[in-house]
């Protein structure tokens, strides 16, 4: 009987030969190897086949075909995947380290697990940290980074796919609803897991309107305009906050600086004043 990995990888990619031989090579270098690798190509023609069948001993899947986008070969993959856990490493995207998989799958219990995404941005690296405590709030400006988010499989099967009438965001519907929705229990495992590269239909600029298009539509079916005024003003209060807890930290430091400052400067003036004694002393001790 066959025993279900811990987890398993998932790769889409479409004519980026490059992107994809950079995601494999990650997934290839692990330390960690107790996982299947699924690869769902959409029909490439640019040398993407290549890379896959020179690394067929290392992918446990692959198909090349037609599909009808990122969300429909991500749900592909899924319906193949026999993990406990997901990862969508799509191409491009690639493991930080040998030793981000470095994780006790068989021990954890949470249903959702993630880390901290590494951007790569023409070669210079900067790192989003996500924190402890995901809520309403978060989804309003942000979500979490599906290159660095194990999901467990069985989420799929109980509360359905992606959406695919969504062509950017619903892999932020996905944690929205999972999360606030369903009460999803969650982990930050508080390391870098991946490192996302910028260019992607994500972050093209072309594309920002459409990200806040579609989550403004979606938002706008789940909940009344009052609902989400009331949840971004509460965002802005508590920026504002933190800016302000800044700016005091920021002050503080400033004035103990300056306290040290006058300590040192009233021994330098204590200093010159015994000096000064001193002085006085040898001139009488001299005459």
């Amino acid at each position: 009987m066959n025993t279900i990995k811990p987890l398993s990888i998932i790769t889409v990619n479409l004519n980026d030969v490059l992107g994809l031989s950079k995601t494999v090579e990650s997934v290839k270098s692990q330390n960690f190897q107790d996982f299947e690798f699924i690869i769902i190509d959409g029909g490439s023609k640019d040398g993407s086949l290549e890379v896959i069948k020179e690394n067929k001993t290392l992918i446990d899947y692959w198909v090349s075909e037609k599909d009808k986008g990122i969300y429909h070969g991500m749900n592909k993959g899924i319906c193949k995947a026999t993990g406990k856990y997901v990862l969508f490493l799509n191409s491009g995207d690639y493991l930080l380290s040998k030793d981000a998989l470095g994780i006790d799958f068989n021990s954890v219990t949470q249903d959702i697990l993630y880390g901290h995404l590494t951007h790569n941005n023409n070669d210079v690296l900067n790192i989003s940290v996500y924190k402890d405590n995901i809520d309403l709030g978060f989804f309003f400006e942000s979500t979490l980074p599906h290159g660095s988010a194990f999901i467990k499989r069985e989420l799929f099967i109980t509360f359905g796919l992606y959406k695919t009438d969504y062509k950017i965001v619903s892999d932020w519907i996905f944690f929205l609803e999972r999360i606030i929705i369903d009460k999803c229990s969650t982990l930050n495992l508080n390391k870098a897991i991946s490192v996302f590269t910028l260019g992607g239909i994500s972050t093209r600029s072309e594309n920002k309107n459409l990200v806040k298009q579609e989550r403004d539509k979606y938002l706008n079916a789940i909940m009344p305009d009052f609902v989400q005024t009331y949840i971004q003003s509460t965002i802005i209060r508590e920026r504002n906050y933190m800016q302000l807890e800044l700016k005091n930290k920021a002050l503080q430091s400033s004035l103990t600086a300056d306290i040290e400052n006058l300590k040192r400067l009233k021994g330098l003036k204590i200093l010159k004043q015994l000096n000064k004694l001193l002085d006085f002393c040898y001139k009488r001790i001299s005459r």
